[in-house]
């Protein structure tokens, strides 16, 4: 129980904040509630697979060591929603208490309603929102609205906090991006400027990550576009889609930095320019010496570069937001993310990538959609529930497939990867290849992870026509599983002359690959997170751990899924079938 002291200031904290509000903004009634959603509060022990988190395994655990069940609570009345309506057709006002009342850290959830009066503009709410949630990395969208949305559902906007042990981190993270202006031109600036397309999203992000680690204290940035024109497309958004802004990371994700990018970046001219006019310092990112607009590029290997890891493995110390949230991340007790237990984990060789840290960073801070991206994957997503019957509250499990360009047509997979000069090839012939797992062996895997009432299952994959016949055939053997997956580009979205055919498989070659995977620009992004998105409520996971794009899914679903934050869902990884291991029983 909490001390009475503990109540009344807690309440007088609330009464302090009302006065405030209602003081500044006449045209606001703020009211609070205890939090009907559990889950807020304590995101482990309400999911459906309530033991999970009593077993999980890291590289130097023994086999089968156990942790204790997390028990990551908030008591009952320190965890509560603030309900803020706007009597006034402006959003302004509501948006900018939000601050205000969000410092309350018994607020777990923030409900905007809206006159029902006022015609609201969607964008505008977009915009507002976004604009928050630019620098609250702690805080999400759990609900808006949106253009294609029914009118009498856009009168309200539901803004969840993240678990509270995880918010310091959060904290920190927000304190170094969006310093003052004088933090940025002291601090050294890593930008991430390529296009996401090959070696594809997770290995992109691992690189990523891998600089961060090298100058934790550097300001990270992201400008992707080629010539600095607003024509520009890229893998992941089209021009169409976004026509008034040149750095088009930020029509689809949210800003990471309120710093400066380097001119020489963003006025080069010429095809191409924004990456091959800036050479990398370490591995595909660029290294400055300061978050300015004046910045130059660091060469790698120079005592330039040995100067700039030095410095940041230090905060700055004149950065007070920066120093004041390190304080108080020092004093809490995190948790740690917690991974539900491999079924079989002293098999599965996945332990390196499976730590590689990719979460704060690639899906705390780069990862997070844009008002426009949160819309259309969302209608991708409403579209594809009415078509299939694929409720929100559908038990699932969630898996991988990649094949695509790593499984070619009429290749005799055996005998191409027995040949000791393929092993390090791209078709998995190192350890399994994939065309070697078939959706047989997934199901298989995925009944030993849920219970027997759960045979639903969300496929991710890049070869649409290889699913639709592995469908067919899993009828006969496994009819009482279903399986989905969003459609490609190329179904849904082109002409009918540039449907691909279903009978050739795809290959690295083949232009229709190509363009579902990135010539489609906001549909091949939207596809790919869309079905991230799809797979968050599902309760386990199947995939190919030797695959950049299942450690993509995995760890977006360790970030969340299921209604929890920073839990990894129960995992079963292909290559340790035993049918599988045909490789290793031939050396």
């Amino acid at each position: 129980p909490i001390p009475t002291i503990g109540i009344i200031m807690l309440y007088s904290v609330s009464l302090i904040i009302c006065l405030y509000i209602g003081s500044v903004f006449a045209n606001l009634d703020v009211k609070y509630h205890h939090v009907k959603d559990a889950r807020l509060c304590n995101n482990v022990e309400s999911s459906h697979n309530a033991h999970s988190c009593k077993l999980r395994y890291e590289p130097d655990l023994e086999a089968g060591e156990t942790y204790n069940c997390d028990r990551r609570k908030i008591a009952p009345d320190q965890c509560r929603v603030a309900v803020i309506e706007s009597g006034h057709p402006s959003l302004l006002d509501a948006y900018e208490v939000l601050p205000t009342i969000e410092s309350d850290q018994s607020v777990r959830r923030m409900v905007l309603k809206f006159n029902s009066s006022a015609q609201l503009s969607v964008e505008e709410v977009g915009s507002r929102t976004d604009n928050f949630l630019k620098s609250h990395l702690w805080w999400y969208v759990t609900k808006e609205p949106y253009i294609w949305s029914p009118a009498n559902t856009q009168q309200v906007v539901v803004l969840s906090r993240v678990q509270h042990y995880f918010e310091p981190s959060l904290r920190v993270m927000s304190a170094l991006q969006f310093p003052t202006q004088d933090a940025c031109k002291k601090t050294p600036l890593i930008l991430h400027h390529r296009d996401f397309k090959h070696p594809g999203w997770y290995s992109m992000l691992a690189q990523y990550a891998h600089v961060h680690r090298e100058l934790p204290y550097a300001i990270t940035g992201v400008y992707v576009s080629s010539a600095n024109s607003v024509n520009d497309s890229t893998s992941f958004i089209s021009a169409e889609d976004c026509p008034d802004v040149v750095n088009k990371w930020e029509c689809a994700f949210l800003p990471v930095t309120n710093c400066s990018l380097p001119r020489s970046v963003t006025h080069c001219t010429g095809e191409n320019c924004v990456v091959s006019g800036v050479r990398d310092t370490i591995m595909s990112s660029a290294i400055f010496n300061s978050a300015s607009e004046d910045a130059t590029s660091i060469e790698g290997g120079s005592a330039e570069l040995n100067a700039a890891k030095e410095l940041t493995k230090r905060p700055l110390h004149t950065n007070a937001k920066l120093m004041e949230a390190l304080a108080v991340q020092a004093k809490s007790e995190g948790a740690g993310t917690q991974y539900g237990k491999p079924q079989h984990p002293h098999q599965a060789p996945f332990h390196r990538m499976m730590f590689s840290d990719v979460d704060n960073y690639g899906h705390g801070l780069l990862l997070r959609p844009s008002a426009l991206y949160r819309s259309r994957i969302a209608d991708m997503i409403h579209h594809f529930q009415d078509a299939t019957g694929f409720s929100s509250s559908q038990r699932c499990v969630a898996a991988q497939i990649r094949r695509g360009d790593r499984a070619a047509a009429n290749l005799n997979i055996t005998a191409f990867c027995l040949d000791p000069a393929n092993k390090h090839s791209d078709y998995g012939c190192a350890d399994v290849p994939f065309a070697s797992v078939t959706l047989r062996h997934v199901v298989e895997s995925a009944a030993k992870l849920v219970e027997a009432s759960v045979r639903s299952l969300v496929v991710t994959t890049d070869d649409e026509a290889w699913l639709d016949q592995q469908r067919t055939e899993l009828k006969k053997t496994h009819p009482e599983w279903k399986i989905y997956s969003l459609k490609t580009p190329n179904h849904t979205h082109l002409p009918r002359n540039k449907v691909p055919n279903p009978e050739v498989s795809l290959t690295k070659n083949d232009p229709e690959y190509m363009f579902m995977r990135y010539g489609a620009g906001t549909q091949s992004g939207v596809l790919l997170h869309g079905s991230i998105e799809l797979s968050r409520q599902c309760e386990a996971f199947v995939g190919h751990f030797g695959c950049g794009g299942t450690m993509l899914v995995y760890k977006a679903l360790c970030a969340q899924s299921n209604h929890r934050e920073h839990v990894c869902p129960p995992a079963f990884d292909v290559r340790s079938i035993s049918e599988q291991g045909f490789l290793k029983s031939s050396d």
